[in-house]
């Protein structure tokens, strides 16, 4: 196994379980409006702790013109090395709702939904520093307002 590859099972399917230190959590929303050359997010976790992290999406349901959401999702470790994925969410929307289900949250209130997705479980590393996570989108943009990217320690 190379040490690449080592390094992103390590990163982000890691499954142990140990007690933090320092407890840090993060979630990072920005607009895709006051944002066009790229949504780009960057965040410190402690190296001891084991996180949930989640992607979230604010629409206009009425604008958007496609129910599916593609985006590449980067990675970048403090070493600068780049982990990637491609990403098909699903924008479901009914007004006036708010619901969980798969671990999805939904809330509406009229034409305008919020929407989260659990990206990683288990995220755990050994690298101190500054992580970077950038939201490629593939898809159109068209009733896409934002979009966020949080972090929290896992649930035991």
């Amino acid at each position: 196994m190379t040490g690449k590859r080592f390094s992103l099972i390590a990163v982000l399917l890691s499954l142990l379980f140990c007690s933090c230190t320092n407890r840090h959590e993060g979630y990072s929303f920005l607009s895709l409006k006051d944002n066009p050359d790229g949504l780009n997010y960057t965040f410190t976790i402690d190296t001891l702790c084991t996180y949930d992290t989640y992607i979230s999406c604010k629409f206009n349901s009425r604008a958007v013109s496609d129910k599916l959401l593609r985006m590449r999702v980067i990675v970048t470790d403090p070493r600068g090395e780049n982990y990637c994925d491609t990403l098909v969410l699903p924008l479901h929307s009914r007004e006036n709702e708010t619901s969980v289900a798969d671990g999805i949250l939904i809330c509406n209130e009229g034409a305008y939904t919020d929407i989260q997705w659990p990206y990683r479980s288990g995220v755990k590393s050994d690298i101190i520093g500054k992580w970077g996570v950038t939201f490629d989108l593939l898809s159109n943009s068209e009733g896409i307002l934002g979009m966020g990217f949080s972090y929290m320690p896992a649930k035991k």
